[in-house]
């Protein structure tokens, strides 16, 4: 049985406890719902479903669940323990020193070539390589690149320090990373506000930048007079204060990946992210610095080829700030994608990986 993603698979979930409730000794509506949640790939929802049914039926008649339904939950948890057992292999942590503590990053695929991964401001390695759309993209470049991920100062495994993230701080963390990976030089993706580290790095080091692939990007972190592309100040901050108070859970999803916020999978996945990342104190701090950043007296010094990707729909980062780098970044390419979610892994993620495999060709 093929069910479709997202939202209408929550529906589904909520109609098969609706028809349970209409009558709970029905087994089918309970091999329904073990079905559903064995497309989540949550076994607890699939081993609770098969509970209820049997404690239902025992309770009332003195009986077990008929074979139809026993064979169905055997097939059911089967087919779970062989995906698990399919699953990518988790690659290894490793630490570099930076001048603010360690840096945890780890590294996936042999490419000739390094493609360092710098997103926003939630991030921990080990719980990202979990989810499995965001698994299958970095996958996808692993086959011509060695991609490097890692947490920025103060977030997910790296030293905990409440400091701002600002672009120069970003670009010293990448700076350690490739120095304890051995890496000379490396391609650059800068996702959302990460992108400011990549910048930053490829003006102030242009050494060890070999190109940037930017992706829902921006120049400053807050509306001026001469950028209305980006929250004023103040509007920032009650931004920012909303995020704090809803911390822990699936937060932002409405912004950063309209097109799946109902998906219950992904926003469980995106609620434990969240708590892994930072504490709320610790995610104010951090944030402080993107609202304060300003690199658009840098854009004009940038040399390394350039890539800019946006959607247009695009919640989180307005779609005029990737036009603006696209045309203020000498020889910048400029590639305008359909859709609104944020998360460059989400929505058409195909054409952005087709878009940085061909521009990072040798």
């Amino acid at each position: 049985m093929r069910w479709p993603r997202g939202g209408d698979l929550a529906a589904a979930i909520e109609l098969a406890e609706v028809l349970i409730g209409l009558d709970v000794y029905r087994e089918p509506s309970y091999v329904l719902l073990m079905q559903l949640h064995a497309l989540q790939g949550h076994s607890a929802g699939v081993e609770a479903a098969y509970t209820r049914c049997a404690d239902a039926l025992r309770a009332e008649f003195g009986i077990r669940p008929g074979p139809q339904t026993e064979q169905a939950y055997e097939r059911i948890t089967e087919e779970l323990r062989r995906r698990w057992s399919l699953r990518p292999q988790r690659p290894g942590v490793r630490f570099a020193e930076s001048g603010r503590g360690t840096i945890a990053y780890t590294a996936l695929g042999s490419g000739a070539r390094a493609l360092v991964i710098c997103t926003g401001f939630v991030s921990n390695i080990e719980i990202a390589l979990e989810y499995p759309q965001l698994r299958a993209c970095l996958d996808a470049l692993a086959e011509r690149f060695q991609v490097v991920l890692f947490d920025r100062s103060g977030l997910g495994l790296s030293e905990r320090l409440l400091a701002a993230s600002t672009p120069d701080a970003l670009a010293a963390d990448i700076t350690a990373v490739m120095d304890h990976a051995g890496l000379a030089r490396a391609w650059m993706f800068g996702s959302s506000e990460g992108s400011l580290g990549t910048m930053r790095l490829a003006v102030e080091c242009p050494d060890r930048v070999q190109g940037l692939c930017l992706f829902g990007a921006l120049a400053r972190g807050s509306a001026s007079a001469d950028y209305p592309w980006a929250l004023p100040a103040a509007a920032y901050d009650v931004w920012l204060n909303r995020l704090i108070a809803a911390w822990g859970g699936p937060v932002g999803l409405e912004t950063f990946a309209p097109g799946q916020q109902d998906d219950p999978a992904l926003r469980a996945w995106w609620a434990r992210l969240v708590r892994h990342s930072a504490s709320p104190g610790g995610l104010a701090t951090i944030l402080g610095g993107l609202r304060d950043a300003d690199l658009r007296a840098d854009l004009a010094r940038i040399r390394a080829p350039t890539l800019v990707m946006h959607r247009r729909g695009d919640r989180a980062v307005r779609f005029e700030a990737g036009e603006h780098l696209a045309r203020t970044i000498p020889g910048a390419a400029w590639l305008p994608l359909e859709g609104a979610d944020h998360f460059w892994w989400c929505g058409e993620s195909e054409a952005v990986i087709e878009a940085v495999l061909r521009f990072a060709s040798p």
